[in-house]
């Protein structure tokens, strides 16, 4: 969005929303209670009334009923299909009285929904929208006390798999990569994450997760989220990552990529990923990252994320940047050789507070994330590069 200078007004509004991103993220028993009407407090003391959600009129979902707090995937890549399939179990807080979950899905192919054990769940696919593709209603389990923060939490394992024209995965072929490797990657912004991932698919409904990826022998998955130690190795050579998001996200900003990686580090929190041609020059282009996190900080408060990477697509990529959280997928035509671009980077990390800790409740108020954080931006290009330089980005944003 054009950037410009904040009236009072619109300064106050910042640093409210940047005061409550730096707060926190919320936990998964506060995403709970939202449903299930219960504060997670046994002191005896009356808590705080959570905010009702937002109706948001591009999901099906019911959060007030029964809402997702965690989705735990796992999931095959296939490249040559141009398919990913598996599982993804999904914890669901629900009030008493609850029996049903509404999930929203597009383009996928639901084999069977069960609970944790594997017995067959009730489940009804509706009409599709061309946009906002066709809700899946699962019959709830019994609610389960081991499952979840929060009484009312169950368990619900839907089996699916994508399909080739799904909106958000694009399956690159050897031709179109420098390394002569399929390729291929997700963007779930802003609601296409339902093409490959059936769950609740509303910026307001904030979900942790983690993730086992198979992937084909010799390339590497990438994912928003912490890598946990060393892929394990298959017999036909395939290699399985896995991966866990502690912080509750938006369902956009789960992402996945899948190619063949270099990682380079760029500091002690943060490095770039890139196909190996492509690593080098990567590497060059944004040694300045550590020095923006750093920046950013002493402006906003600490960066909650824990690593600060990015990850160098191929050409195709048809964004300048996206935010996914400790993974910013970032296009490779800002290597321009002397970090005359880098104020991309500055963009995406700035999401890291505005965006990923402080999210609009439904995409009516999309310019909550964006206008919020083309001002940040300036701000770090300001502190890091300075005032003359962040001015002259300030008039071409303009």
């Amino acid at each position: 969005m054009p950037c410009c200078r904040l009236s009072i007004p619109a300064a106050m509004l910042l640093a409210a929303l940047f005061a409550a991103g730096c707060s926190g993220t919320r936990s998964a028993a506060d995403a709970s209670a939202d449903a299930t009407g219960q504060s997670g407090r046994d002191d005896g003391q009356r808590a705080p009334a959570r905010p009702v959600l937002a109706q948001d009129v591009h999901s099906y979902a019911r959060p007030a009923e029964a809402r997702v707090t965690h989705v735990s995937l796992d999931l095959t890549v296939d490249m040559a299909a141009k398919t990913i399939g598996g599982t993804a179990t999904l914890t669901v807080a629900a009030r008493p009285e609850a029996r049903e979950v509404v999930l929203d899905t597009r383009t996928l192919d639901i084999q069977r929904v069960t609970d944790a054990a594997g017995a067959p769940l009730t489940f009804t696919v509706g009409a599709a929208d061309p946009l906002l593709g066709a809700p899946l209603t699962v019959m709830l389990p019994p609610a389960d006390p081991l499952v979840g923060d929060m009484p009312g939490s169950r368990l619900v394992v839907v089996h699916y798999r994508t399909r080739p024209e799904a909106g958000a995965v694009q399956w690159l072929a050897p031709a179109q990569t420098s390394s002569g490797q399929p390729f291929m990657f997700t963007q779930g912004e802003a609601i296409l994450t339902r093409t490959w991932i059936p769950t609740q698919d509303s910026p307001g409904i904030r979900q942790t997760y983690d993730a086992a990826i198979t992937a084909p022998a010799g390339l590497t998955a990438v994912m928003s989220a912490d890598a946990d130690g060393h892929p394990a190795l298959m017999p036909d050579g395939r290699r399985q990552f896995a991966f866990q998001m502690e912080h509750p996200v938006a369902p956009y900003l789960i992402a996945l990529a899948v190619g063949d990686l270099e990682f380079r580090s760029l500091g002690e929190r943060t490095g770039v990923w890139a196909e190996p041609a492509v690593a080098g020059p990567a590497e060059s282009e944004f040694r300045d990252v550590e020095q923006m996190v750093t920046a950013a900080e002493g402006l906003y408060g600490p960066y909650r994320w824990g690593r600060y990477d990015l990850l160098v697509l191929p050409p195709s990529f048809p964004f300048g940047g996206m935010e996914n959280p400790t993974l910013t997928f970032a296009t490779p035509t800002i290597l321009a050789g002397d970090r005359s671009l880098v104020s991309l980077v500055a963009h995406e990390l700035a999401h890291s507070w505005s965006g990923n800790l402080v999210t609009n409740a439904t995409w009516s108020d999309f310019w909550l994330n964006e206008g919020c954080t083309v001002y940040f931006e300036n701000r770090i290009m300001e502190a890091v590069y300075g005032r003359e330089r962040a001015d002259m980005l300030r008039q071409l944003g303009r």
